[in-house]
């Protein structure tokens, strides 16, 4: 008799990890998707989790063994396949190689090179170790980009960034837990030759306890890295949140402290204004920890280059763990923070439940996968799957690298109860993932690992 699968058995000659009946929590619109129709489109989207375009294809990040062996590591359904990482990293060291930027500027981010700071900062860093922290994203297996100090990356040759004075917004998500202790985990425009400069060089968003600006409570906190200081908000001495290198430095009580599992951070500046935004990725609750005047010291002088966990001339004293972050041109409106904030919420960080799509932004589910029954004497997998009404759908088999290998159904399918089979007999040994589309959407994958 046919064997019964449910939720990630590994049984046999083929293993098959498998949704039940998933909520659909991740729409369709991607933060980058969002930040375009507003006019202030994405130059710099990284995400170790998930798609921040709709229409992103390429890998997340690349990996590196210890031997100097690659892997790309791909999203499948929207979100990251953490198995071909597992696969791949074994039970050895894997650091992060590039984290591929997702916005179509091609800005991706390596290990930075020495800076102009001294101590360990005047050496090249190290690529951050990809196993520090695993979490789950919608239900889907991630890892972050966990960061100790002296582990840092940039690039001084992107494109499309934000120069002069020219407005920018940036939003993170990150560990909040692992903010600090020192300076300074960055992320976000900076100088191109590994130096720091006058105030108004840089404009990044910083997770940690910095030594200038001070919010509510211990911190750690979201604060405005504008070099030669960090701001918690204010415009002149005395200020709550005033953040230069030296002068006066009380407290700003709106900037709350973010020691939090998933903590949601924004920055906004335009030539005249910033705005620091903060937020539980989980609970909600977007607040507003300044929005006014520049400091009165500044002048904008932004060159373009973007960096991720270092200060501008690569102080790299301070730990923190990414798990997404994007950079626009233009400075974002309120409409569209709120709009990214509840993308995010919706992608269900830290949720063991799985992420599908909606349909025509509604909360009612498309279809349901029951179950797969494997029959091992003919080496094939059926895919037993309801549809609420009837709906374009499209059941695929995939490689890792996103080749399609197989159409187990497509067209128009009635609504009901339906089955597809997979024969599995001539394929090759390894890691494959089973999609289902519905109206163009992907709403559910699968693992399947064969082994002969």
């Amino acid at each position: 008799m046919p064997k019964l699968f449910r939720l990630n058995p590994i049984r046999s000659i083929l293993a098959i990890g498998i949704g039940l009946v998933a909520s659909q929590i991740a729409a369709s619109a991607a933060p980058c998707d969002i930040y375009s129709s507003a006019a202030t489109p994405c130059v710099a989207a990284y995400s170790m989790a998930r798609q921040l375009l709709s229409t992103y294809t390429g890998p997340l990040y690349q990996v590196r063994k210890a031997d100097g062996t690659t892997k790309d590591i791909p999203a499948i359904g929207g979100f990251v396949n953490a198995a071909v990482q597992d696969t791949f990293c074994g039970t050895g060291n894997c650091n992060v190689a590039i984290l591929y930027d997702q916005s179509g500027k091609g800005n991706d981010l390596i290990k930075a090179p020495a800076g102009c700071y001294t101590g360990t900062a005047s050496q090249p860093d190290n690529e951050a170790n990809v196993k520090g922290h695993s979490i789950m994203v919608g239900g889907h297996k991630a890892y972050g980009l966990y960061m100790v100090a002296q582990d840092g990356y940039r690039n001084n040759k992107a494109a499309g960034m934000p120069t002069g004075s020219q407005a920018q917004g940036i939003y993170e998500v990150a560990d909040g837990k692992r903010g600090g202790p020192a300076c300074c985990w960055d992320f976000g425009n900076a100088s191109t030759n590994n130096c720091n400069g006058g105030v108004g060089n840089m404009a990044a968003l910083f997770l940690g306890v910095a030594y200038w600006g001070k919010g509510a409570g211990n911190g750690p906190w979201f604060l405005a890295d504008l070099e030669a200081g960090v701001w918690a908000g204010g415009a002149k001495v005395g200020d709550p949140g005033w953040g230069a290198l030296s002068d006066q430095h009380p407290a700003n009580p709106n900037n709350l402290s973010m020691a939090i599992d998933f903590a949601f951070g924004i920055l906004k500046t335009s030539s005249t204004n910033y705005a620091i935004r903060i937020g539980n990725a989980q609970s909600g609750n977007l607040t507003t920890a300044y929005d006014g005047a520049l400091p009165s010291v500044l002048h904008w002088s932004l060159h373009g280059g973007i960096v991720l966990g270092i200060g501008g001339d690569n102080s790299n004293s301070s730990n923190g763990t990414f798990f997404e972050g994007a950079i626009t041109s233009g400075r974002p409106s309120d409409t569209a923070d709120a709009s990214v904030f509840k993308n995010v919420q919706d992608a269900g960080f830290g949720s063991t439940t799985l992420a599908l799509w909606k349909s025509n932004n509604s909360d009612a589910p498309m279809a349901s996968v029951s179950k797969v029954q494997y029959n091992a004497s003919q080496a094939q997998a059926t895919v037993r799957y309801n549809l609420h009404e009837p709906h374009r759908v499209a059941l695929s088999v995939f490689d890792t690298q996103g080749k399609l290998v197989a159409t187990l159904a497509k067209g128009l399918i009635s609504q009901g109860d339906h089955e597809a089979v997979w024969n599995a007999k001539r394929a090759q040994p390894g890691l494959y993932i089973v999609s289902l589309a519905i109206d163009g959407n992907r709403v559910w994958t699968a693992n399947i690992v064969v082994k002969k």
